[in-house]
């Protein structure tokens, strides 16, 4: 009669330390639910205002922008960009070879009515070099949030089948590296077009994040209540 009640005190802290250790992830994963929750809205309404209405102009830009502006704001595409740029490196090799040869009054002569066009060489190729690093940024992007894709999806399931810390580890870092990679850029240099298309991508894989999100949570919740009712 002893032993049986010792096994069943035994069952019973046994069915209570799992009770709190259960509840111990509840707590952790509504904390890192709210926190998400938080950076990715804020995230998405920073995006679209980025996208629909921050302007990427100013008023004194009449006076500033040179033709080579609107060259570059209206490149369509890289190789676009490069054959602007090859145009004014030539263009720059055949006044570098006019002003030899001058006195130093007539090359500064010469340059400063030139100024702009011996520029176009090096403002083409800070436009390059600014579309792909945005290119790249739109590959890590697709690549990483993959990547948290796949942590989120393993870790749902170990989380199902009861490994819920182990799950949890592996959830966080997925939906992390899905908010870091997601999250706004704030220079504008170079083309548009290029920057309009890495913004796309932001705005279309934050919603996606929180889209999972709340699908992850509601799964978490239809499980909460199955253990409960199990515990019943």
């Amino acid at each position: 009669m002893g032993v049986r009640r010792n096994d069943i005190r035994t069952s019973v802290e046994a069915r209570s330390k799992t009770r709190e250790g259960v509840e111990a992830v509840r707590t952790l994963q509504k904390t890192c639910f709210l926190i998400a929750m938080f950076v990715l809205t804020v995230q998405a309404l920073r995006l679209l205002y980025i996208k629909c209405f921050e302007k990427h102009t100013s008023v004194l830009d009449k006076y500033e922008e040179s033709s080579v502006d609107d060259k570059i704001k209206e490149a369509q595409s890289l190789d676009d960009l490069l054959k602007k740029h090859d145009r004014a490196r030539d263009r720059y090799r055949e006044l570098d070879r006019q002003r030899k040869g001058m006195s130093e009054d007539e090359r500064q002569e010469f340059t400063d009515a030139h100024s702009e066009e011996l520029l176009e060489q090096t403002r083409f190729r800070h436009a390059i070099v600014d579309w792909e690093n945005k290119s790249r940024e739109i590959t890590e992007l697709r690549v990483f949030w993959g990547l948290g894709l796949i942590l989120v999806l393993v870790g749902a399931a170990l989380y199902w089948r009861g490994f819920r810390w182990l799950g949890m580890a592996l959830i966080v870092p997925g939906f992390s590296e899905m908010i870091w990679w997601t999250s706004p850029s704030f220079t504008v240099v170079g083309a548009l077009r290029e920057f309009d298309r890495l913004m796309n991508n932001k705005i279309l894989f934050t919603f996606a994040a929180l889209a999972l999100l709340i699908v992850a949570w509601v799964l978490s919740a239809r499980l909460q209540l199955r253990d409960d009712a199990g515990d019943i």
